[in-house]
């Protein structure tokens, strides 16, 4: 287990959100958790990209990054 893991645990090991989360992603596979790392870093690059033009809250660029 990685220190991270470890802090995890150790932080929200007894919360229902944990519990929900460890029980869904340990039906992941490699390709899964691929995936799910290229969606999040899209998301970022949106994220940062929409704030460090000041886009509005509420503007199309803004939206996309949270769907």
């Amino acid at each position: 287990m990685s220190d991270y893991e470890e802090e995890v645990r150790s932080r929200w090991g007894d919360t229902d959100a944990y519990k929900q989360s460890t029980s869904r992603t340990s039906k992941y596979s490699k390709a899964d958790f691929a995936a799910a790392k290229i969606d999040q870093e899209a998301a970022t690059e949106l994220f940062v990209y929409a704030f460090g033009n000041s886009l509005p809250i509420d503007s199309a660029k803004a939206k996309e990054a949270v769907v």
